[in-house]
């Protein structure tokens, strides 16, 4: 006994007969298997005949078989990467399910996400596999944008003997950092560019002098960014602003904090020197971190300190015996009635400005009951002189000395 198919080439990739010759033995029966592997879900009908080999006995019968689709997904439907800084990155993972009984080889197409002469921004790893029955496998889908806009793409599974492709719809937008850096000057706000040094020129200033400078530093990003401050001293290692009692003798109002979008922060920077000092190879650094890279706003810091050329008409001065003041006496600073001069002893001490720049000048002394400088901090022109009176009015009968 043999079985034939119809002729036609299709169904028989569909329909195949495994016993297709054989002998029935009397009395007894005989049993031919058929396979069906269907390549899609339409209904297959294939047309056999039965033939009894010497006998001239011929049947004819109908095979037809129907499908579903297999039961192969992802387990989530999209993924929302949302907003991400261009050059960073973000890895989800999504699992495809495969709830049938046999395994079922997948392929992810590339051209789905992949765009001709455009950046790549998304990464799906494994490409392809096969998911065994009733198991799933793991793909790790990463976004990475490398511009500043929105991305919409619908990843393409193909599973073999599935009819329609699995979808994965991924989004996901990429930001950039946008700061500005402005420094205020009597003129105007100077832009400070990322990438380039630019000069901050304080001057020479005298020992013990102050000098403050505004800065302004701008967000016009979606999101708030943090910064954080530094100095670099020539070929030294960036570090924080300490204080006043170290050189550089630099001290900022906020050494690290964060600007919300679409606001600035001021930062005041104060150069006030202890000592004879110099700023030339300092760089003020503003730095932003901004995902796999960072922005950083540099200033070459210029000026400097030096002691200033003050001659005073006396180095020490003794006011010798002196007549004990009475009670009441003036305040320092209000003028003695002639009547009164002779309680109180009265000396000017004279400072001379031989710098060619003016000098200012001031005193840290605090007044006594018994003796007053009468000075506030003022200003002596170069080549000038500033005349400044010491007030000497004793309380009791004893030795004084300051």
């Amino acid at each position: 006994a043999s079985a034939n198919v119809s002729d036609n080439p299709g169904e028989q990739d569909t329909f195949r007969c495994l016993t297709k010759r054989g002998t029935i033995l009397p009395g007894k029966k005989f049993e031919m298997s058929f396979e069906f592997a269907p390549e899609g879900i339409e209904t297959k009908e294939s047309f056999w005949n039965f033939c009894l080999v010497g006998q001239k006995v011929v049947e004819y019968f109908l095979i037809a078989g129907t499908v579903t689709e297999p039961r192969v997904g992802m387990d989530m439907p999209y993924i929302n990467f949302g907003e991400r800084l261009v050059e960073s990155s973000m890895t989800e993972k999504v699992r495809l399910v495969n709830k049938e009984h046999l395994p079922f080889s997948f392929a992810i197409d590339a051209s789905s996400f992949q765009l001709d002469g455009m950046p790549e921004a998304l990464h799906v790893s494994p490409m392809s596999g096969v998911v065994g029955p009733d198991s799933s496998i793991d793909l790790q889908v990463t976004f990475k944008p490398l511009q500043e806009r929105a991305f919409n793409f619908n990843v393409v599974c193909n599973i073999k003997r599935k009819k329609e492709p699995v979808v994965l719809n991924v989004k996901g937008s990429g930001y950039k950092i946008h700061a500005s850096l402005t420094v205020e000057e009597p003129t105007g706000r100077r832009s400070v560019y990322p990438g380039s040094p630019e000069p901050l020129d304080f001057g020479t200033m005298q020992v013990h002098e102050q000098r403050t400078v505004n800065l302004y530093l701008g967000n016009q990003s979606k999101k708030n960014f943090n910064f954080r401050v530094f100095v670099k001293q020539g070929h030294r290692k960036p570090r924080p602003l300490a204080d006043f009692e170290k050189a550089p003798y630099l001290v900022i109002s906020q050494g690290m904090g964060d600007v919300r979008a679409h606001e600035e922060a001021m930062l005041e920077l104060t150069y006030a020197p202890r000592d004879v000092h110099t700023l030339e190879g300092s760089t003020l650094q503003i730095v932003i971190p901004a995902g796999p890279i960072e922005t950083m706003f540099q200033i070459a810091l210029g000026g400097g300190a030096k002691r200033s050329r003050v001659d005073f008409s006396f180095q020490m001065y003794d006011f010798g015996p002196c007549f004990i003041a009475k009670d009441g006496a003036t305040m320092a600073g209000e003028p003695l009635a002639a009547s009164e001069d002779q309680r109180y002893e009265r000396v000017e001490l004279v400072a001379t400005n031989r710098d060619d720049s003016d000098c200012l000048i001031s005193t840290t002394f605090t007044r006594e009951p018994w003796l007053d400088v009468q000075l506030n901090a003022a200003m002596i022109e170069a080549g000038s002189s500033l005349r400044i009176p010491l007030i000497f009015s004793p309380r009791e009968t004893c030795d004084y000395m300051q």
